[in-house]
């Protein structure tokens, strides 16, 4: 689906895979986990693009906030990692 697919495209640009790692790319830095099975956690697309906007509400301080991605792509990045399920 194309919203996935540009999810991910964005998830690339900027800069996720500097501190986390998915599917062997990326690299493991300040305890971030690897995200290529994200998606198996039960957690909704609503969830994802909340705290990726502003983790910090979620007790996450290490994160950076994305909320300056705006509303549409926190939403696309969301449904890549909601559909991310390799185990």
């Amino acid at each position: 689906n194309d919203e996935e697919r540009e999810g991910g495209e964005i998830f690339a640009q900027v800069g996720c895979l500097q501190c986390h790692t998915y599917l062997g790319s990326g690299s493991q830095n300040v305890g971030a986990p690897d995200l290529s099975g994200i998606g198996n956690s039960g957690r909704n697309a609503d969830y994802f693009a909340r705290y990726i906007a502003d983790p910090s509400q979620f007790g996450n301080n290490v994160m950076p906030r994305f909320a300056n991605l705006g509303e549409e792509n926190l939403r696309k990045v969301a449904a890549f990692l909601v559909n991310s399920k390799k185990r």
